[in-house]
């Protein structure tokens, strides 16, 4: 897979309730858009997560979670 500095960082936001949002979006969007997506969610910094595992079933696009000087890629 060629790493490709995105057109555009799109970020979305939201709360617990904005997982339906999340997949919605997800499902109703293309895997090559040439654009990277952040989706900021509102957690407890001490919880465990599994939003990307759940968001990943949503799209092709890779689904990682966000740490420390990681590079924000395309798709």
């Amino acid at each position: 897979m060629k790493k490709v500095q995105p057109k555009l960082i799109v970020a979305i936001g939201g709360s617990a309730g904005a997982l339906n949002a999340y997949t919605a979006l997800l499902d109703a969007m293309p895997h090559d858009t040439g654009m990277a997506f952040v989706i900021i969610s509102h957690m407890k910094p001490t919880g465990h997560s599994y939003l990307a595992e759940i968001l990943q079933r949503h799209t092709k696009m890779s689904v990682i979670v966000a740490s420390e000087a990681i590079s924000i890629l395309a798709d």
